[in-house]
């Protein structure tokens, strides 16, 4: 089977992992790896992996894409991309997908801090469709989100969980083609690992997501963007940490490095020196850390797996970015977490701190991150569903 990975967007070296590439191209697959990232020219890929590039077919305009279609033979072929590109990318998805193709779409990296619960008149819509979906073929309206919306309509759906299901997805989607396993961090967990801090001592694990290199939502290594917040944000930190080892009686610190980090390893090595820094290993250092420490990142939602206490940083430059400061009060209200102020800490108590919502873990734990027990990755499982119902 030809399964082609599309990112208009995002690509990185991750995501060779995240989709188990290795291990669908060792069963017989073809993978090819097609970016459109210059086309839609939101996000410069950072993907340094051989594997990938060997792989991959880049569209910068759209004569690429109709290209790219019309170099495919005759046999059906499957489409694998985010469900946040089905509105973004409508048009190159119907370029794409021809009539013996299919298309997956996955949300799988949902958490508290990009889910919004629905409000007043939306939330009956949301509660009425839930009920209704387990008796009616609701999926029969799709041809309003092709038609009216622009939306794509996919042919399957992977979610982490049924909680995280759109309403969009059920309406356009059959229950029958719609799956679910885990969320992409929790693949992780289930491939082999070893120990890279020791397990014995204790260790906390600093979640790094390179806040002041990102403008928006895109990360700006050239321009130097806000030069003078690098410098105090990683004093902040630092002296942030110091305080925390005293208080909470730790060993060590550890940062767990953002994949963009890869870029540029050297400089943010030396901002967070003298305190280690590992790339591409957060599952394993949260595995066996003591205690959690982060802003909003996606990873938290490991750190609730493994069953870690988790405290929150800010500042006033993240709460002066309204979305920012909202995700960290929507992980803090999930799941019962204390905020510290990496810029005037003020220390809470160390049993306040390590303190650990036992109901509010297992909530958030149904909600975002696991709907089966499969014990291996969720789109190895999804895929092969799959390419039993083309064959």
């Amino acid at each position: 089977m030809t399964i082609v990975f599309f990112f208009p967007v995002i690509l990185r070296d991750v995501h060779r992992n995240i989709y188990s590439m290795d291990l669908l191209e060792h069963e017989g697959n073809k993978i090819i790896i097609l970016e459109a990232t210059q086309y839609y020219g939101l996000y410069k890929p950072t993907a340094t992996d051989s594997f990938i590039f060997e792989r991959l077919i880049s569209c910068k305009v759209k004569s690429d894409i109709i290209k790219f279609k019309d170099s495919l033979g005759e046999s059906p072929v499957l489409y694998v991309t985010d469900n946040l590109y089905m509105k973004m990318a409508f048009e190159a998805l119907n370029i794409l997908v021809r009539e013996q193709d299919k298309l997956l779409a996955a949300s799988t990296r949902v958490t508290a801090a990009n889910y919004t619960y629905p409000q007043g008149l939306t939330k009956f819509l949301h509660r009425s469709l839930r009920i209704a979906d387990n008796c009616l073929p609701l999926h029969f309206l799709k041809f309003y989100y092709d038609w009216v919306k622009k939306i794509y309509t996919p042919d399957y759906y992977l979610g982490a969980t049924k909680f995280l299901t759109a309403n969009n997805t059920i309406l356009s989607v059959a229950k029958n083609k719609r799956l679910y396993a885990h969320s992409d961090d929790v693949n992780k967990v289930f491939e082999p690992m070893e120990n890279i801090i020791n397990p014995s001592k204790r260790i906390g694990v600093f979640l790094d997501q390179m806040l002041p290199y990102f403008n928006g939502r895109n990360p700006d290594f050239d321009k130097n963007v806000n030069k003078e917040y690098k410098k105090v944000y990683y004093q902040n930190l630092k002296r942030t940490f110091e305080k925390l080892k005293k208080n909470l009686d730790l060993d060590d610190i550890v940062i767990a490095l953002h994949p963009e980090a890869v870029n540029i390893r050297k400089e943010i090595d030396e901002k967070f020196a003298p305190f280690r820094t590992y790339i591409d290993s957060s599952t394993e250092l949260i595995k066996d850390s003591s205690v959690v420490f982060g802003h909003f990142s996606t990873v938290i939602g490991l750190a609730v797996y493994y069953n870690k206490p988790i405290i929150l940083f800010t500042d006033r430059n993240i709460e002066g970015r309204k979305e920012r400061g909202k995700h960290i009060s929507s992980y803090a209200n999930e799941l019962g977490l204390n905020i510290l102020e990496i810029d005037a800490p003020t220390m809470i108590e160390k049993d306040k701190l390590l303190f650990k919502d036992k109901k509010l873990y297992e909530e958030y734990s149904k909600k975002f991150l696991q709907e089966l027990t499969y014990q291996g990755n969720s789109f190895h499982y999804a895929i092969n569903r799959i390419i039993e119902e083309i064959n």
